[in-house]
């Protein structure tokens, strides 16, 4: 005669890392508690995941146990070892400040847990709580968003003083070739500007292509030489 037995379920409905984290904890030889706390999931939550795998809880060790298996030690489905991989510890919370040793909770699970719960208070705080996680996180992104664009000025700054820097290297590096090809630099004179004068009343007499400022083309002063040899 053969017997059915009835498949456990592997993965319990809503169930997340850190749970799973919690049950493989159990399944090394930690307590319920030590497991609870490590992960930061409700302690009554927990064992009641532990025994919808088939497993019992010693009541005085809180140690879990698998009755189905020769050594009586439990073993997490694979399923639920891949989500267990996926855990990242966060911060926990306290619900009730004045006694710190009570048993902490994951925010995120402690908002999914109150979220299943019908009770009116804790759906009014559970609406509160949303409130000012909506504005926390207005008030974070605004500031975030102010970080990256002072730290984008800063880069702009950091850059342009650095171009600017360049510049002046390159400058000097200039100058001193300059020097060294005997190269100076003088002042106009007078009569350079009034030899300019003329040279540019001539360039437009002759149709050439010249403005009333600026710097002569050297062309220009050629064809003005070679036209006025003894000028």
């Amino acid at each position: 005669m053969t017997t059915a037995v009835a498949e456990r379920p592997t993965q319990p409905q809503g169930i997340t890392p850190a749970y799973a984290r919690a049950l493989e904890l159990l399944t090394q030889g930690h307590d319920a508690k030590d497991a609870a706390t490590a992960t930061g999931v409700p302690l009554g939550r927990l064992v009641s995941l532990a025994r919808q795998q088939g497993w019992a809880i010693h009541p005085t060790t809180q140690r879990a146990t698998d009755a189905s298996r020769d050594d009586f030690t439990p073993v997490l489905p694979p399923k639920l070892q891949a989500l267990s991989a996926q855990f990242v510890a966060r911060p926990r919370v306290v619900a009730d400040p004045d006694e710190p040793d009570q048993q902490p909770y994951d925010a995120t699970d402690l908002l999914a847990d109150a979220a299943d719960c019908d009770d009116r208070q804790v759906q009014a705080a559970l609406d509160r709580a949303r409130k000012a996680l909506d504005k926390l996180h207005v008030v974070y992104t605004r500031v975030e968003d102010e970080r990256e664009a002072a730290a984008q000025r800063e880069a702009a700054k950091r850059a342009a003083a650095d171009r600017v820097a360049e510049l002046e290297q390159q400058l000097a590096a200039a100058r001193e070739r300059a020097k060294a090809l005997g190269a100076t630099t003088k002042r106009t004179s007078s009569g350079d500007r009034s030899r300019d004068r003329v040279i540019r009343a001539w360039a437009k007499s002759q149709g050439l292509d010249i403005g009333d400022f600026g710097r002569i083309p050297g062309r220009i002063r050629d064809q003005y030489d070679a036209a006025h040899p003894t000028a």
